[in-house]
């Protein structure tokens, strides 16, 4: 059985990133409280729910990560 992370204490948000073998990377972000993902996930052309949304990016996965981990940290 999997722990869902936000499940954890201490964790207000949490993203997953899957390369697709391509261009592309997809990210899920997940949140409780007070944190808006939904913000986050439109400044890079992505969409959905104040506390669940994604994202499809093109380019590297480190950079991408490090692109969207850089303004997540702002949110918490």
């Amino acid at each position: 059985m999997t722990t869902p992370l936000l499940a954890i204490d201490g964790v207000k948000i949490a993203l997953l990133f899957r390369d697709l073998d391509g261009p592309d990377v997809k990210i899920s972000l997940r949140s409780k409280g007070d944190i808006n993902v939904h913000a986050l996930a439109m400044k890079f052309g992505g969409g959905g729910h104040f506390n669940a949304s994604g994202i499809v990016m093109a380019g590297d996965l480190d950079q991408v990560m490090e692109q969207v981990i850089g303004e997540a940290v702002r949110l918490v």
